[in-house]
């Protein structure tokens, strides 16, 4: 038996034995480092096993999400006192110290 069946046969006997598609955690080390050296990561090794696995979902912000923003720009304004957005917290300058001014705006 070449090694591939050899590890997706273990992978369906654990699936079996635990009732759900097993997880990284619920497969010894040596048959996670199999999985990933023969198909490239576990689960690809899964897919080939016909067994079902999870991606993580994520939303990774869009480009369109670092543009400077004209309503941003005039609430950043109006709470430092500077007119001006940067792009980093150096060039925000208050024209007064004074709480109560800042307050008022």
């Amino acid at each position: 038996m070449n090694e591939n069946k050899f590890i997706i046969k273990q992978l369906q006997e654990k699936a079996k034995i635990l009732g759900w598609s097993p997880g990284r955690r619920d497969i010894s080390r040596e048959l996670y480092r199999l999985c990933v050296k023969h198909f490239g990561s576990f689960n690809k090794s899964k897919d080939k096993a016909k067994l079902s696995f999870h991606k993580r979902n994520y939303n990774p912000m869009t480009k369109r999400s670092y543009l400077l923003d004209k309503d941003l720009v005039k609430i950043v304004s109006f709470l430092t006192c500077d007119g001006h957005l940067y792009k980093d917290l150096s060039g925000f300058l208050l024209i007064s110290k004074d709480i109560d001014i800042l307050k008022k705006l």
